[in-house]
C-alpha cells in the first residue's frame, strides 16, 4: 500500500543547514556593530582631547584685562615664539612672567613643587607613595614657607606678585592644561612657597645625590691620569656651552703623553 508524503518532515535538514550561518551573521552583525561603536567612541574621545589641548592653549594675541597690574604689561613674541616681557615695574614684570609661565607650562610648574613637596601620589595614585615619603623627610613645602617668611618686603613683593600672575594666567585659559584632562583631576592654586619648591625640584635634578660622578671622575684621574681623563672628561664645550658673559670655555687639549 503506498503511503502519502509527509511534507512536514521532508524540509527538516534544510534548517538544520541554514542555522549555523544564521548565528555567524548574527555573530558578524554583532561584532561590527561593536567595533564601530569602540571606532564612534575612540573618535569622540579624540575629539573631546582635541578639543580640550586647542582651549588650553596659550592666548598669543590681543589684549586681556586682568587684576594685579599697576600699569600695562607686554607679552611680545618673535617668530620663533620666544618671549619679551615689557613692563613699567620689576614687579608687573613679575606678574607677566608667572601669567606666560602659567598660560605655556602650569603642568610642568605643577610637577616641579609636586617633586620636591612630596606630593606626586595625589595626582598620579598610590604608585608614588614611596617616592613621595622619600622627598618628605626633607620637609622642603614647610622650609619653603619659613623661607618666604624670611624674605625681605622688596623681594616678598615680587614673589607675590609672580604668584599672582601665575593664578591669572592659570584662570585665562579657556581650560586647565589638557593632561588633567587625561589624569581626571583639576590644578590646585600657586602659593608663594611653590615657587621656591621648584628651585628645590632644579637641585634635586642637577645634584649628584650619592656622588657617583664624582668617585667616576676619581677613577678615571686615577686610572688614565691628568693627559688624558681631562679630554675624555671634558668640563665644556666651546661650542655647547654659551656663558651670559659672552666668554667661551676652550676645547680640550688632544692628549700626547703615551695611554698608560
Amino acid at each position: 500500500m503506498q503511503r502519502p508524503l509527509d511534507t512536514r518532515r521532508v524540509p527538516t535538514a534544510t534548517p538544520t543547514r541554514r542555522a549555523p550561518r544564521r548565528w555567524r551573521r548574527r555573530i558578524a552583525l554583532g561584532l561590527a556593530g561593536g567595533l564601530g561603536l569602540l571606532v564612534l567612541a575612540g573618535g569622540l574621545g579624540l575629539f573631546l582631547l582635541v578639543e580640550r589641548m586647542d582651549a588650553s592653549r596659550a592666548q598669543l594675541d590681543g589684549t586681556r584685562d586682568v587684576a594685579g597690574l599697576r600699569q600695562p604689561a607686554t607679552i611680545a613674541r618673535d617668530a620663533r615664539g620666544r618671549p619679551t616681557i615689557t613692563a613699567a615695574s620689576r614687579a608687573d614684570a613679575a606678574f607677566a612672567t608667572g601669567f606666560l609661565h602659567a598660560q605655556e607650562r602650569f603642568f610642568q610648574m605643577d610637577l616641579s613643587r609636586r617633586i620636591a613637596a612630596g606630593e606626586l601620589a595625589a595626582l598620579f595614585g598610590a604608585g608614588l607613595v614611596e617616592v613621595d615619603r622619600d622627598m618628605r623627610r626633607h620637609r622642603f613645602r614647610l622650609r619653603a614657607r619659613r623661607a618666604v617668611d624670611a624674605l625681605p618686603d622688596s623681594q616678598r613683593r615680587v614673589l607675590d606678585a609672580y604668584g599672582r600672575g601665575v593664578r591669572a594666567g592659570l584662570a585665562a585659559l579657556d581650560a586647565p592644561p589638557f593632561e588633567y584632562m587625561l589624569l581626571g583631576t583639576e590644578p590646585t592654586p600657586w602659593a608663594a612657597e611653590d615657587t621656591l619648591l621648584t628651585v628645590y625640584a632644579m637641585y634635586l635634578s642637577l645634584q649628584d645625590a650619592d656622588a657617583s660622578q664624582e668617585r667616576n671622575l676619581t677613577y678615571l684621574y686615577r686610572a688614565l691620569g691628568p693627559d688624558y681623563a681631562p679630554f675624555l672628561a671634558p668640563r665644556g664645550s666651546p661650542r655647547w656651552d654659551a656663558a651670559l658673559d659672552g666668554t667661551r670655555i676652550a676645547a680640550a687639549p688632544l692628549p700626547t703623553a703615551p695611554l698608560p
